[in-house]
């Protein structure tokens, strides 16, 4: 039994401090602290007075069940005294019970008469003799010293080692130690002094406990380990890969809990491109071999190239074409290179412009020419046709060079200007 003589001023500071004990017993292994359980149970005094006044007849709330009940029961049997005060009316001596469905309190039994509850020793329960002083520590006494030593680090310890330690905002210490389970998974992640600590912090409390969240997965029987955790954080820290993959990679963990974050990650070809060599060699595939433009129903094949790369990979590409020292060690190196004819670098610079203005500006004459090249544009409508063929003089006057030889490296040069006229 825990007594509290501090007057707590409202239903929220109540909850607060029966959280933080909550914590506390935890912490020390006295019992789970699962109040939904019957682990642990609250009764709550309640009165009220104005200033100045002293505090009037009270009325005590049972066994009430959960943290947040405590805030409610409190905050009802607050407003219903004042309401009885207010219109006149007395407050007894009673006890209360509080129900969480309707979110009222009860009546119970009155203590208007003095109860004779018949107190009696518990036989089960010897008298307890401490020793204030020394750390000796007997059969029959018990040193307050050397239980002091025993006892671990308390909640209010932890939230200050990590605001001090790890520089963590009061918030997200606060949220840390009341989950445990993500409090050892940080603790133990950043063991690896390399890690930043408020990054770490930032993914247990938002990514990973939306996920368990969404999944209805209780973070005590989170299924991921922190040595997986530990691993994707790294991978995440050194953009190796982004935060849609790291969802992908829990959710898959959930699923299967003896997977390597690594090897998933590689089976799945969800590493992030951020290499020079692997940039060209990607871009270099897509514009070079045949591609299957999964715009079409039947999966027919494109013009010859897939846009899988974005304007950060189109900069590093023309920094690498644009310098022949650059170029030259990238192709050394690359696996396209080696697999394909040779493509000097002005003829990439070239593919590159026109993949760039089709993809972006050019949408509805990439889809025309495309049906064009699988069946003579049939499907097409002779609006469409003569918009594609304005399409593609307006890009021929922006770069011939490129136009013609995109065209000419598919065998495609003769078929689009006979049908587009």
């Amino acid at each position: 039994m825990v007594a509290e003589h501090k007057i707590q001023k409202n239903g929220e500071e109540a909850a607060a401090l029966v959280k933080e004990l909550v914590l506390i017993v935890q912490r020390l292994g006295a019992c789970t602290g699962r109040m939904e359980e019957g682990a642990l149970r609250v009764d709550a005094n309640v009165s009220l007075r104005r200033v100045g006044d002293p505090l009037s007849t009270r009325t005590e709330i049972k066994n009430i069940g959960s943290v947040r009940g405590v805030a409610g029961a409190i905050r009802h049997e607050i407003d219903r005294q004042r309401t009885l005060l207010e219109g006149g009316g007395r407050i007894i001596n009673e006890t209360r019970a509080w129900d969480a469905t309707a979110k009222v309190t009860i009546p119970m039994r009155d203590k208007e008469v003095v109860q004779d509850y018949r107190y009696m020793p518990e036989p089960n329960l010897p008298p307890l003799r401490v020793n204030l002083i020394t750390k000796e520590d007997t059969q029959d006494v018990i040193s307050v010293p050397l239980v002091k030593e025993k006892i671990p680090e308390l909640p209010e310890e932890s939230r200050t080692k990590l605001i001090k330690q790890f520089e963590l905002k009061s918030e997200a210490a606060i949220q840390l130690v009341n989950e445990p389970v993500l409090l050892e998974f940080f603790l133990k992640i950043i063991l690896n002094t390399s890690r930043n600590p408020t990054k770490v912090a930032n993914f247990l409390l938002n990514d990973l406990l939306t996920i368990l969240n969404k999944r209805k997965i209780n973070v005590e029987n989170c299924p991921v380990s922190d040595e997986q955790l530990a691993d994707l954080i790294d991978f995440l820290l050194q953009n190796k890969i982004n935060l849609d993959v790291c969802k992908l990679v829990i959710d898959e963990l959930i699923e299967d809990s003896t997977l390597k974050v690594k090897h998933l990650i590689n089976s799945k070809a969800w590493f992030l491109i951020t290499d020079d060599t692997m940039i060209i060699n990607k871009s270099l595939a897509d514009m070079i071999a045949p591609g299957i433009d999964r715009s079409l129903p039947d999966g027919g094949t494109s013009m010859g190239y897939n846009v899988v790369y974005g304007d950060e990979d189109l900069t590093v590409i023309n920094q690498v074409v644009g310098n022949e020292e650059k170029w030259n060690s990238v192709m050394k190196s690359s696996d396209v290179y080696r697999a394909l004819p040779p493509l000097p670098a002005q003829d990439v610079k070239c593919l590159m412009s026109v993949d760039r203005y089709c993809s972006k500006d050019m949408g509805k004459m990439k889809s025309v020419l495309i049906q064009a090249l699988k069946d003579d544009c049939k499907q097409c409508t002779t609006a469409e046709k003569e918009s594609a063929g304005k399409i593609v003089a307006s890009l021929m006057a922006h770069d011939p060079t490129a136009w013609k030889l995109f065209l000419t490296r598919y065998d495609s040069l003769n078929k689009v200007q006979r049908i587009l006229g």
